[in-house]
């Protein structure tokens, strides 16, 4: 089956834009005629991998995920902490902005390169600190950005604006956007338009939840970040819509559907919150 899958992504990345079932099975069938037989298993090798190596499209089309993810542009607020500490904390749909295979790789570290308004250029891991607590929680940060936040005199508040330079998920242009100068309802029009998306998707997926990194792949593929205005990141704006609610543990003990009692009879789906780390002091 990996063998087949390597062919798909050889056929996506050589059309170089999203592909219908069939457009895919018209690449296969050049190299191999014997494949005309085994569609059913192309569309369960799709299906298997898609929301991680292939993400759908608003058409549904199915495109490689590294190849939509070059060129997006995603709106990242840091907190107060990383802004004291000097770091960029990945948890929740960041992860999904660097690292956007990183479930599937099982890679603990990778190098990124950072090409920061201002004109400074430098490489940083992504690095895994295990912070030793009982529920195992990891986390994740793009570290010693310490003097370039100085130097742009970053404050509580203001933006950062990420683009994906690269299909490798590599290299990244930051630049400072200043809290005062959002213009709030455009934003605000776009943070709609992709909790839309992201209902959409949840409901379309039956009665599942999703970790954030997983629903950001998930909605990549139908709202890929790429408009003129950015919206905040999915995190925040599954938080500020009243259609979503968190299912806590206890709520699934009394909902094995997967949603809270109180949302069952709405249709309403809602993602799995992230594990957080206890609050700082």
């Amino acid at each position: 089956m990996n063998d087949l899958r390597d062919r798909i992504e050889r056929v996506l990345l050589q059309a170089g834009m999203p592909l219908t079932l069939e457009e895919i099975l018209d690449g296969l069938l050049v190299a191999d005629p014997s494949l005309r037989q085994r569609s059913s298993e192309v569309h369960r090798v799709l299906q298997r991998w898609t929301n991680d190596l292939f993400v759908t499209t608003s058409d549904n089309r199915f495109a490689l995920t590294l190849d939509l993810l070059a060129g997006a542009r995603f709106r990242i607020t840091p907190r107060a902490y990383e802004l004291e500490e000097g770091i960029l904390e990945l948890d929740g749909g960041k992860l999904f902005v660097f690292w956007p295979l990183f479930f599937s790789s099982g890679r603990s570290e990778r190098l990124v390169r950072l090409q920061l308004e201002g004109g400074l250029v430098m490489e940083r891991p992504i690095v895994a600190l295990d912070l030793g607590l009982e529920d195992e929680y990891v986390r994740y940060v793009l570290p010693d950005l310490t003097f370039w936040y100085r130097q742009q005199r970053l404050e509580l508040g203001d933006d950062l604006l990420i683009q994906v330079l690269d299909r490798a998920g590599t290299t990244y242009a930051i630049r400072k956007f200043a809290r005062t100068a959002r213009g709030e309802r455009a934003i605000q029009r776009e943070n709609r338009k992709l909790a839309d998306v992201a209902f959409s998707v949840l409901k379309n997926a039956g009665e599942r939840c999703e970790a954030q990194p997983t629903l950001m792949r998930m909605v990549f593929g139908r709202y890929p970040h790429k408009g003129p205005t950015i919206p905040d990141m999915l995190d925040l704006v599954l938080a500020e819509d009243s259609r979503f609610n968190p299912i806590l543990p206890e709520d699934l003990e009394e909902a094995p559907t997967g949603l809270p009692t109180s949302l069952q009879d709405q249709n309403s789906l809602v993602p799995f919150p992230e594990r957080r780390p206890p609050e700082r002091s």
